[in-house]
């Protein structure tokens, strides 16, 4: 970092008792946070061991503690000739002979080297140090004392988590506080990320390393998991965070935290809700997916500017960026506007930035349009650390008599020749491409060039990244986009994975005009997309970052600059609506049924919603979304078209806000962030779980509580709940 750890302590000294009012934090939790912050480097995710390791005197996160007076970090050779008791877990033990074992004892923040002769006085059973097992926590205390200069290696690059090889700590007495029963997997605390690292198998107990033990296992005993350093780093960072944000938010911008129920009422629409049954029979709570009403609720109240960090809840599939439970960073601003949200958060994300990497942001953050990122990225939610741009080449590849692609004008000759229902289908594949409206070219094509990279793509290897296409558009409608690999020869002539025979010497010319419009010359490898619009632009946006790996693997990257700063932008101008996939509705939301429509758009929601633009908001880190938000609609007629007329749905369902937006409802704009993937994006992590302290798998099961789990016929009558099979009838497990 530029700035030392001891400057990160003063600012969070500075902050915390402002935070610690009204959440009755003692004095020592605050103390805890400072030696935290004097301790741990940030950048590097492990603690310094420097801060007041020479001092006798004991720091405020141990003085008074009946078990220790200093950290394992701080035996360092400024304490040579003092007396420490320690308190830790034992890791390691070597026995040189029956009188003269070596130790090493860890705690949360470094280790330190022991030596235990047959002088140590045992306060309980066992009497050896190698009759006790790894993971027992153990007091020492002893004598700390300089080790022989032969026995220092001092080209030895130490871990910073590692014992100071220096100095050891000649132990007089040792007591064992908690024996280690067997353990599932050795704990490896200075492993790297999320898989672990293989640990060491020396003393009793561990049964295997963990970078060779599965998740589930290690999700299973995640209380083992988490005496690893990088988590232990993870946490410290996120709730680090935590308190920045709110002193920024509370203290400097002025506003007020207000917790908002969890339990609340179901709402149509949106992602699916846990339900949460009462004993009224027949009425259930929903979890909240978000505060969205609620937060509207409070602008109407009048309290100008709410935040708080939000638990929210959604009862979708897993993946690596998503949980069940989840913590987003959620602010509502009154008469708001989507430039002062934005600005807001560049400050937030900026301030973050500084305080633990020590880098400076470029402010304004750059701001592309959905339709601009889609036509050069393919996704809305673009990495824009690398090129790989796509090149629009639509009229050209369909005549360049590629696969099953042909010109327009060809296919329009057969709709006749076809099956009425096989015309439907492919109509049906061609419409509505949301945001794009009808205005907008029925199929597209694209390509992607890889640049000269021909040498390391065999005919065979095109083919394998022709399927690998077909796997990352698994689940497209039927009318999907297909993608074909090219390479080109030195004669300009094309291979690949692709039929037609020979070209004639329109689909030359065709292929010729692609090549030029994508800048392409012998050696170069081109990936082309086609299909209907948003189905092409899609599967080409997920194949540019998977080409890019593909090449970092077969090492042929070099020609791709990646930058290695962290690239945040504002994707905008969202479409309001997109053709729902519900039967009997017409349109979906395509954020959230409350967002206002563009200024300019107004007159288009009676008209043609598909082509009204959204006041939504998009905040993208490095191709991934942290964070989104909108201006609201404060017009309760607005409102209640939007429900009834657009979306179908029963504004009987949503009384609360609409009869709060009709008694004086300021105008208001706001945003959440998802803080998991914020944070999950500052460590480095490659998942939401390496980020969070007990985690759901992919499936949502908390395989440490082994939840969710069954309940007794009693507990379910209690909420007037039978368990059916799969023909109706009760279970009778």
């Amino acid at each position: 970092c530029k700035q030392p750890p001891t400057n990160m302590a003063g600012l969070l000294l500075e902050a915390l008792p402002r935070v610690a009012r009204g959440r009755h934090l003692v004095a020592s939790n605050v103390a805890a946070w400072v030696r935290c912050a004097h301790t741990w480097n940030w950048r590097e995710g492990h603690a310094s061991g420097t801060s007041a390791s020479t001092s006798s005197t004991a720091p405020p996160l141990v003085r008074g503690s009946p078990y220790r007076t200093h950290l394992c970090s701080e035996v360092q050779p400024g304490l040579v000739g003092e007396s420490v008791t320690l308190s830790g877990w034992l890791e390691q033990v070597d026995s040189l002979s029956s009188n003269l074992m070596f130790g090493r004892l860890a705690d949360t923040y470094g280790q330190a080297q022991l030596i235990a002769d047959a002088a140590v006085q045992w306060g309980n059973p066992p009497n050896s140090l190698a009759d006790i097992p790894v993971e027992s926590v153990v007091q020492v205390s002893g004598v700390v004392v300089a080790r022989p200069r032969d026995k220092v290696r001092e080209d030895r690059t130490a871990h910073p988590m590692e014992a100071c090889p220096s100095v050891e700590v000649r132990v007089k007495h040792v007591e064992v506080l908690s024996k280690a029963r067997r353990l599932p997997f050795a704990v490896s605390r200075t492993g790297g990320s999320g898989k672990g690292s293989k640990g060491s198998k020396s003393g009793k107990g561990g049964k295997r390393a963990q970078g060779e033990v599965k998740e589930s296992l290690r999700l299973r005993h995640r209380h083992l998991e988490l005496r690893r350093e990088a988590l232990q780093h993870n946490m410290r960072l996120r709730s680090a965070a935590a308190a920045l944000t709110r002193s920024y938010l509370a203290d400097e911008h002025g506003f007020v935290e207000v917790e908002t129920p969890t339990l609340y009422r179901h709402t149509p629409g949106g992602a699916s809700e846990f339900l949460v049954p009462t004993q009224e029979r027949g009425r259930f709570y929903a979890l909240v997916q978000s505060p969205q009403q609620l937060k509207q609720l409070l602008m109407v109240g009048g309290l100008d500017r709410y935040f708080q960090i939000a638990r929210c809840y959604r009862d979708e599939g897993g993946r690596g960026d998503r949980q069940p439970e989840f913590t987003q960073i959620d602010l509502e601003m009154a008469f708001a506007s989507r430039e002062q949200v934005q600005d807001l958060m560049e400050g937030l994300v900026c301030r973050l930035w500084r305080r633990f990497f020590g880098v400076e942001l470029a402010q304004p953050f750059a701001r592309l349009s959905y339709r601009e990122a889609m036509d050069r990225f393919g996704v809305d939610k673009p990495d824009t650390r690398f090129g790989l741009e796509l090149v629009h080449v639509t009229d050209d590849l369909y005549s360049c008599g590629v696969g099953q692609w042909r010109p327009q004008e060809e296919d329009e000759e057969k709709e006749g020749q076809r099956e009425p229902g096989q015309e439907a289908q492919r109509r049906a594949g061609q419409e509505g491409q949301h945001g794009t409206g009808p205005s907008a070219p029925t199929l597209t094509g694209v390509g992607i060039n890889l640049g000269p990279v021909g040498e390391h793509f065999s005919r065979a290897r095109l083919k394998q990244l022709q399927e690998q296409a077909r796997t990352l558009g698994a689940g497209q409608t039927a009318a999907s986009a297909t993608v074909v690999p090219v390479k080109i020869r030195d004669d300009g002539s094309w291979t690949g994975p692709f039929g037609g025979g020979k070209p004639n010497d329109a689909q030359l010319a065709a292929r010729n005009r692609v090549a030029a419009a994508m800048q392409a010359g012998p050696g170069d490898v081109l990936v082309l997309a086609a299909g209907p619009s948003d189905a092409a632009l899609g599967l080409a946006g997920r194949m540019r970052s998977h080409c890019l790996q593909t090449l970092q693997d077969l090492g042929a990257a070099s020609h791709i600059p990646v930058s290695s700063d962290d690239h945040f932008l504002w994707v905008e101008d969202f479409p309001l609506f997109e053709p729902s996939e519900v039967p009997g509705h017409d349109y979906q939301s395509t954020h959230h049924p409350f967002t206002a429509p563009h200024p300019d758009d107004g007159a288009l929601l009676k008209t043609n919603p598909l082509e009204v633009r959204a006041q939504h908001y998009d905040l993208v880190l490095n191709g991934v979304e942290v964070g989104g938000g909108s201006v609201r609609i404060h017009d309760p007629d607005m409102q209640e078209y939007v429900l009834r007329d657009l979306l179908n749905e029963d504004p009987e369902e949503f009384s609360q806000l609409l009869e709060a937006l009709g008694h004086g409802a300021p105008p208001h704009a706001g945003i959440a962030l998802g803080f998991d993937r914020l944070v999950m994006v500052m460590c480095g992590a490659k998942s939401l779980r390496e980020v969070i302290a007990f985690p759901k798998t992919f499936a949502g099961r908390d395989l440490m509580a082994h939840s969710p789990s069954a309940v007794t016929d009693d507990r379910l009558a209690t909420y007037h709940i039978a368990v059916l099979d799969d023909d109706g009838d009760p279970c009778a497990d």
